[in-house]
Parts: C-alpha cells; sequence; structure tokens
C-alpha cells in the first residue's frame, strides 16, 4: 500500500500545482481584458465626442427684424444635454437612432447566429465599420474573450480579425462547412426554402466566391472528389497539409508515394482490393448541427477521424468493433449435469461488489439483471440495453460494469440496471452452480 499511497500523494501535488498554474493564468487574462476594455471605452467615448455635434438654435428672421439689434440678454439660456435629449432640436434629416441592448456572447451560444445577429444590428443601426469591434468586445465572455485577450493589439482592433478569431476557437472553418453542405441531414421544423437559404449560406462559406475566378471555383470541387479516391492513409496526411487546389493535391499525392514506395496503393480502389475485408467509406457527414456551440471536448479539431484497421469514418483503431477484445472473464470447468425437468427455482449465493446475497438463475434470460439499490449511482452508464419481457413489453434500462462472485470466480461483468426484481440479483443462463463431483 505504501507505494500507493506514495503515487497517489505524487499526483495530488501535481494537480494541485496544475490547478493553481490555471488560475494565476486565468487572473492575468482577466486583468489584461479589463484594461483593454478600459482602453476601449474612452477611446469610444472620444469617437462619439468627436462625431457628435450640438445643433445650432436659428431664430425665426421677422422677429430679428421687428425687434431691432439684438442684445446679449435677450438671448435665452439654453442647456446643451436638454438640447441633446429633446427630439425636436435634432438636425432635420437625420433620424434620431437608438442603440440597442445586446445580451452578452457566451459558450452556450451559437458564435455564428450571434455574430450575424450582430452585424446587421450594426447595419441598421448604421454603426461604422471600423466601430463594430468597440460595441462587440464588452459583449464577450468564456471562450470568445479568451480567443481576443489572446490576439495581437494591432489586430484586436479590426473587427474582421476578431471575428475570425473568434469563430477559429470554436473550430468553425471551411473544411467545417463543407462537412455541412454534404450532411443529408435536415433540420427539425425547417422548410423547403429554409433548407435552400441554409444550403446557399454554407456554400459561400466553404467556396468563398467572392473573388475567385470560375477555374479556381471548380478546383475546389475537384479537390474534395479528388481527396475521396484516394487511400484513407494518404488522405488524412493531405488533409493535414490544406492544398489550395487539386493540382496542389496531386503534387503531394505524388511525393507521397515516391517516399514511402513499399508496394502499398495509394487509391482507395486498389487500397480495398489488398484488403478485401474492408468495408466502403462512408462519406455520409455526421449532423452539425451544434457548431459553434461548447463541446465536452473543447479544443479538439473538428475533422471526422478515420479507422486505420477498417479504413470506415467516424471512429479511430482503439474503438473499432472489428478490434478483437480482452473480455476480462474465466469460466471454471464444469462436466454437464444430466438431463432432465428442473426442479424448483434455481438459486445460488453470489456476492456483487464484497456483498453477499442470493441470485435467481433464469434459464430464459441472456442478460444478467441487478436490483437498484445494490448499485453506486456513481457506477452507472448511460449505455443502455433493450430487454424483452415474456407479456411483449420492450424496455431499455441502463448498465453499470460490477464484479460479481460466483463459487469462488469474480467475473467482471456489464449488468442491467433495474428498480423492480423479484430477487438481488438475476443470472443469466450462462451461470450455474457449482457441480457436484
Amino acid at each position: 500500500m505504501r507505494p500507493q499511497v506514495s503515487i497517489f500523494r505524487s499526483h495530488m501535488s501535481q494537480q494541485e500545482a496544475r490547478d493553481a498554474r490555471q488560475m494565476e493564468e486565468s487572473a492575468r487574462q482577466e486583468k489584461r481584458f479589463r484594461a483593454l476594455q478600459h482602453q476601449f471605452q474612452l477611446l469610444q467615448l472620444e469617437v462619439q465626442a468627436r462625431t457628435t455635434s450640438t445643433p445650432e438654435l436659428v431664430l425665426p428672421e421677422p422677429e430679428l427684424s421687428n425687434r431691432g439689434p439684438l442684445k446679449t440678454a435677450d438671448i435665452p439660456h439654453v442647456n446643451p444635454s436638454n438640447v441633446a435629449d429633446d427630439p425636436t432640436c435634432q438636425p432635420s434629416g437625420q433620424p434620431r437612432l437608438y442603440e440597442p441592448r445586446l445580451e452578452e456572447f457566451t459558450d452556450n451560444d451559437d458564435a455564428e447566429h450571434y455574430l450575424i445577429t450582430f452585424e446587421r444590428i450594426a447595419l441598421a443601426c448604421q454603426w461604422q465599420k471600423r466601430e463594430w469591434v468597440f460595441h462587440l468586445i464588452p459583449l464577450l465572455t468564456g471562450k470568445a474573450r479568451a480567443a481576443y485577450v489572446q490576439m495581437d493589439i494591432d489586430e484586436a482592433l479590426d473587427y474582421d480579425n476578431v471575428k475570425a478569431a473568434i469563430l477559429s476557437k470554436f473550430n468553425i472553418n471551411p473544411e467545417n462547412y463543407r462537412q455541412r453542405f454534404r450532411s443529408l441531414e435536415i433540420h427539425a421544423d425547417e422548410s423547403p426554402r429554409e433548407l435552400y437559404a441554409r444550403l446557399k449560406e454554407l456554400y459561400l462559406k466553404w467556396i468563398q466566391p467572392m473573388g475567385k475566378t470560375a477555374n479556381e471555383i471548380g478546383e475546389l470541387i475537384i479537390l474534395e472528389q479528388y481527396l475521396r479516391m484516394l487511400s484513407p492513409e494518404l488522405q488524412v496526411w493531405i488533409r493535414e497539409h490544406k492544398p489550395e487546389s487539386a493540382a496542389e493535391a496531386a503534387k503531394m499525392a505524388k511525393v507521397f508515394d515516391t517516399a514511402r514506395h513499399r508496394g502499398q496503393p495509394w487509391s482507395y480502389t486498389a487500397w480495398k482490393k489488398k484488403d478485401g475485408n474492408n468495408p466502403a467509406p462512408q462519406y455520409r457527414q455526421r449532423a452539425a448541427s451544434n457548431v459553434g456551440v461548447q463541446s465536452l471536448r473543447g479544443g479538439q479539431p473538428a475533422r471526422i477521424p478515420i479507422c486505420y484497421l477498417c479504413g470506415v469514418e467516424g471512429h479511430t483503431k482503439p474503438m473499432c468493433p472489428k478490434k478483437t477484445k480482452l473480455t476480462q472473464m474465466c469460466v471454471a470447468p464444469c462436466f454437464e449435469a444430466p438431463d432432465g425437468p428442473p426442479v424448483g427455482v434455481k438459486l445460488t449465493p453470489v456476492e456483487v461488489n464484497g456483498e453477499l446475497m442470493t441470485a435467481l438463475i433464469d434459464t430464459g434470460s441472456d442478460q444478467t439483471l441487478v436490483h437498484q439499490q445494490f448499485i453506486s449511482p456513481h457506477l452507472i452508464t448511460t449505455k443502455t440495453i433493450p430487454v424483452s419481457c415474456v407479456h411483449g413489453d420492450n424496455k431499455s434500462f441502463p448498465t453499470a460494469d460490477v464484479y460479481i462472485k460466483i463459487a469462488d470466480q469474480t467475473y467482471l461483468l456489464n449488468v442491467g440496471v433495474v428498480d423492480k426484481l423479484p430477487f438481488p440479483v438475476l443470472l443469466c443462463a450462462g451461470f450455474r452452480p457449482p457441480c457436484t463431483i
């Protein structure tokens, strides 16, 4: 136990040191952001003071001609604050615009939708493009604020640079737009016209046709199809180098094939023939409706992984369903009992996580079930199993990995957790009491 205690203490000390460093870094970023925010507020006030002028009062001409020379005492005193608040004193031809109140941008918000809404409000309020960044910065929180704080001070004064940094922080890029454009998912309550508008917007953000020629746009379309026809290993390698055209990707493929010339196929067709058991890759993209919202694995790349064992997109080799897995079970040898009618109810003592209880052997079940009161809540997983009852009902129950000891033999089993059982444990037909020899 002493080595384990020392290892645990070392781990805890390292964890505390790492937490302290993270807190110090967060405090430094918060202090820097507040200083920058104060500077921008002062600059914003200065810009407003320069662009806003107090309107002059013009008296009617007939009164001046009838009263003669105007004396200083005859001029009424006008409070500038009252003039600014009085809508009748506004210059003619210039509508009075009220600055809207915007909600803060949090990690739970959709980054694209928030920025689009902000830009449309800025256009409606007739803000100057150079002032957009001063209105946006006070609204940033969480990951968006971290992206802004980590920018260069000169680049942080431009709205387009701040927008690009925020989108990059949320893993929103042309490749992500391409995957969402190719996805066959239709959002709930989405009309055909809304679907067309969404696809058009994704196409424009993926291809970015403004300023590109027809040949450049064609190269991007060819590049997408070109990558799909390569072997999985070569496809991943070229994507990591981010070619801008299909011609550039072809040069990279030639270099890759020359440097790794070991008789390995570079095309998907040849690769499939060499490994005949590999299924065709699935090009249907996964749903991307939550892009821009904080994920549970923040900071990781958004591209779809490819399994090097079976070549299918969507998982990696350690999680491949075709990989041979260790069952972590052992079976004690037992002679077959003579065939005969069952005698009464088959009960056997078992231990579940060290607790002794009685289990019923269900010869008609292929899944072991344990009553919920004997399973700790932190052991219950989100994975469920379907169970069909004898009267035809189908129900799903959560599962848990527990240690069950039967006849002095311990097994690690994935069991179903049920709230109503006639016995604490319901063993499947694969477990039998020890044989009497």
